[in-house]
């Protein structure tokens, strides 16, 4: 679940230890993260690694 905070958004998950991990916000498909006027954000990717 991804919720809007005042300090921004967050993602509630669960992740194991000694994995890595990615998610991707926008493509050139998908441009579901905009900002309140409707211009969608720049593509990221976020990695990261559980230890």
């Amino acid at each position: 679940m991804i919720a809007a905070l005042a300090a921004g958004p967050t993602l509630d998950c669960t992740v194991e230890a000694g994995k890595d991990y990615w998610i991707g916000f926008n493509s050139e498909r998908f441009k579901g993260f905009q900002s309140l006027d409707g211009a969608a954000a720049a593509a990221a990717m976020v990695r990261f690694s559980a230890h």
